[in-house]
């Protein structure tokens, strides 16, 4: 299958080019040149599937053409390693598939690992690759862990100061030998600019193999369409109606939401999605005013959502061909405040004894107020409490328990370089260690 690029459908390439340049030479992001839609007897019989089986046909249905079923396999088999439970909270009205199971406890963990497996299958033997990922916090964790010590592949993760949690940071800066953190003082933003504007510079790429390991690489962004067919499947396993089914979701870069359509284009019947943000909220406010001008963003608890212009809106606007009354018939945008994180985290853990972390709150907030009583609703967890524990502690007035890998984790030396949010650094400090 060919990738086109979102600002030039002309502009094509195999899935090799698109997963070894990350972005495309003009700017955009590639995105598939059809979406496969998947056959009736699938969802007839995904109830009964193992988690294993679901991946695997979707990896295959979008990758078959171009990669060994057998490797597909491997890669499946390697990145989905862990259990994704799907948790009650709310007599089956409610329910949250926990996406933080994994190595570094957040939802990246599949579309990273599954990344790094097949970027290391694509990339020829003994050729040194180099990877800039920007991150919000849990993305870098994952993309850190799925790379690390991967035979000639360099990882440089910016981060911005003082805006990803203890154990976020910890992650993605103890690790050492091929992963190298770089602390930007700046926003997320700045940190995403900055990596583009290496992926795009000629002077630079003629000098080092690079790409990009954020959700605008397709070897991340396919694999979360995962997330929605196993939530799907779980969903109807316990007996929700298949045609009731919402799901709600935080958004911040917008790669999970992208995911989502892409997974209704499949075929998934899911009836309606919730995109939520915090109160930067720059999706919410592109339906209203159709404005994708970068939004002032400010901290907030929910700061992995805290994007002032996330990539993949160039991806949803594609999908829909520019029609933002299409996108709001899909998708329902709200805005959740601070006080409302809390609240409801407080709220769940006492009326259910159910721990949720900030963001995973907020959709659980946004779902409350947005789902019919015949409906079925299901929250995507992104992210283990632990990871925000100050925030979640204040909210339940208790400790909480950390799990021993992160115990371990925080006490390790921390390595990181610190840079303003300056390119020209940033070039030089490649040029200089890649």
């Amino acid at each position: 299958m060919n990738y086109y690029s979102t600002r030039n459908i002309h502009l094509t390439v195999p899935l090799r080019q698109a997963v070894l340049q990350g972005i495309a030479p003009d700017g955009g992001l590639y995105m598939p040149s059809t979406i496969p839609a998947l056959p009736g007897a699938f969802f007839k019989n995904i109830s009964q599937m193992s988690y294993s089986e679901i991946a695997y046909i979707i990896s295959n249905t979008f990758f078959g053409q171009d990669v060994d079923s057998e490797i597909i396999k491997q890669i499946v088999t390697q990145s989905i390693n862990f259990d994704i439970p799907l948790v009650s909270v709310n007599n089956n009205h409610i329910n949250v598939l926990e996406l933080f199971h994994g190595p570094t406890l957040a939802l990246n963990d599949l579309g990273a690992r599954f990344m790094a497996r097949l970027i290391h299958y694509f990339n020829p033997p003994n050729t040194p690759l180099n990877i800039l990922v920007a991150t919000s916090g849990d993305a870098g964790s994952a993309v850190a862990a799925g790379f690390h010590d991967i035979p000639g592949v360099h990882v440089f993760i910016l981060y911005p100061s003082s805006k990803v949690s203890d154990i976020q940071e910890a992650q993605f800066t103890t690790l050492g030998r091929n992963i190298t953190a770089i602390e930007i003082y700046g926003s997320f933003d700045d940190c995403q600019a900055m990596v583009t504007r290496a992926s795009l510079d000629k002077d630079l790429t003629a000098k080092m193999a690079l790409t990009s390991a954020n959700s605008v690489n397709i070897a991340r962004l396919l694999p979360q369409t995962i997330f929605f067919f196993l939530g799907y499947a779980r969903m109807v396993e316990n007996g929700a109606n298949p045609d009731e089914i919402v799901i709600s979701l935080p958004c911040g870069n917008l790669g999970t939401l992208t995911a989502a359509i892409i997974a209704r284009r499949m075929g998934l019947p899911v009836k309606r999605l919730i995109a939520v943000n915090n109160t930067n909220g720059f999706f919410y406010n592109y339906l209203k005013t159709g404005s994708t001008t970068p939004v002032t963003t400010g901290a907030s608890l929910t700061s992995a959502i805290d994007v002032a212009r996330p990539s993949n809106i160039d991806r949803i606007i594609n999908l829909y061909r520019g029609d933002r009354n299409a996108i709001a018939r899909d998708i329902t945008a709200v805005t959740v405040d601070d006080n409302r994180v809390i609240n409801t985290i407080n709220s769940v853990d006492s009326q259910y004894n159910y721990i949720l972390e900030p963001h995973s709150a907020a959709a659980y907030a946004a779902l409350c107020d947005n789902i019919a009583d015949n409906e079925s609703g299901l929250v995507l967890a992104v992210a283990h409490p632990a990871k925000f524990r100050n925030t979640v502690e204040t909210a339940i007035n208790r400790p909480l328990s950390i799990p021993d890998n992160v115990k371990d984790m925080l006490s390790h030396p921390r390595h990181r370089k610190r840079m303003q949010a300056n390119f020209s650094l940033l070039k030089e400090y490649l040029l200089n260690h890649s």
